[in-house]
């Protein structure tokens, strides 16, 4: 009856329907004509010279470049006219204009430049989206872009460089293969030694034989990100499991010598670690931090069977020992085969 009533087609699997579902009901609030913008504190935007020239030379650029007539194009004597604009708040979406959402000049007509009169002012996501597309589609596209980041629904990771830093944690990653077949009650469990002196690591057998083969399929899990369950072994939220919104901001600390710059970054970072805000259902927001590690090589064995800490490592292996062992293996394989 709910797959009827939500008009999706019966005959495709289970876990289809689920995720139609799942964001059909994310959706079914949303109001084209309703209020979703934040507030957030933030200081209202001003325009000053240095950044006004900036954009008024900017827009001259663009006009000359699309071919458009610019004897009446913005000057750097219209800047309080356009300050005294900014009460006002963006043209399309009435969202106040602050150092974290700027306003920018969207032009009444596109056939004509960017004259004083021709000019409004729009924060970003309204001007770009805006465009030259009809008003009622750039209305429904605004208002859907910020009714999901009120509902913290799941958005495109539009930043290249972050996309990549949270990739490789979560397709491929750091592995480490001790065993190319485990076979219960016969193969011993084996162990990683780092050997100072002579610099190189050693696998071994221990006496222990392997008892349990446990094998999680982790798509068992999905359901329970989905519906936020609670979980006590996620503390750090409160024991909920959340799936991932939107990516809200990015720090990263350049190479540089600057270390007043390095120590800035750093405190903003942990700023964010240590915010009680986490615990917030309005204000909580998740982080993913990476971190370069060092080990001293006197503590190295205490490591060394956590897979992540070997990176860019090359191992050699001995040829005779390696011949050994391939003669060995295939004496056993002979001896089975003819038992």
């Amino acid at each position: 009856m709910v797959v009827v009533n939500s008009r999706i087609d019966g005959p495709i699997c289970p876990t289809t329907i689920f995720v139609t579902l799942n964001y059909n009901y994310a959706w079914e609030d949303f109001d084209i004509n309703g209020n979703y913008n934040i507030e957030t504190g933030n200081k209202e935007y001003k325009f000053y010279s240095e950044k006004w020239n900036k954009k008024v030379e900017s827009y001259l650029q663009q006009d000359n470049k699309a071919g458009r007539d610019t004897t009446n194009n913005v000057t750097a004597s219209d800047m309080d006219y356009f300050n005294e604009l900014i009460p006002n708040k963006c043209c399309y979406c009435q969202a106040k204009f602050t150092s974290v959402n700027k306003p920018t000049l969207e032009r009444i007509d596109n056939n004509i430049a960017h004259t004083k009169d021709n000019c409004k002012l729009a924060c970003q996501l309204c001007n770009s989206t805006r465009s030259n597309k009809d008003a009622d589609v750039s209305k429904l596209m605004i208002q859907m872009y910020k009714y999901a980041i009120v509902k913290n629904l799941p958005m495109t990771i539009d930043d290249e460089e972050v996309y990549w830093f949270l990739r490789k944690s979560i397709h491929g990653g750091l592995s480490q293969v001790f065993h190319q077949y485990n076979i219960k009650g016969l193969t011993h469990i084996n162990e990683l030694k780092h050997n100072l002196e002579e610099t190189n690591v050693t696998a071994y057998d221990l006496d222990y034989i392997i008892t349990h083969i446990l094998d999680l399929d982790f798509n068992s899990l999905y359901p329970s990100a989905f519906c936020g369950i609670y979980n006590k072994n996620n503390p750090y939220t409160g024991g909920t499991m959340y799936m991932a919104g939107r990516v809200t901001g990015h720090i990263k600390i350049r190479e540089a010598n600057d270390q007043d710059y390095r120590d800035t970054k750093r405190k903003e970072m942990m700023n964010i670690i240590n915010s009680l805000d986490r615990f917030s259902e309005e204000k909580g927001q998740l982080f993913i931090a990476s971190v370069k590690g060092h080990i001293d090589k006197s503590h190295i064995n205490e490591h060394i069977n956590f897979p992540p800490i070997w990176r860019k490592r090359t191992y050699k292996t001995d040829k005779k020992k390696l011949i050994l062992l391939m003669a060995i293996d295939r004496q056993l394989s002979f001896h089975y085969r003819w038992c």
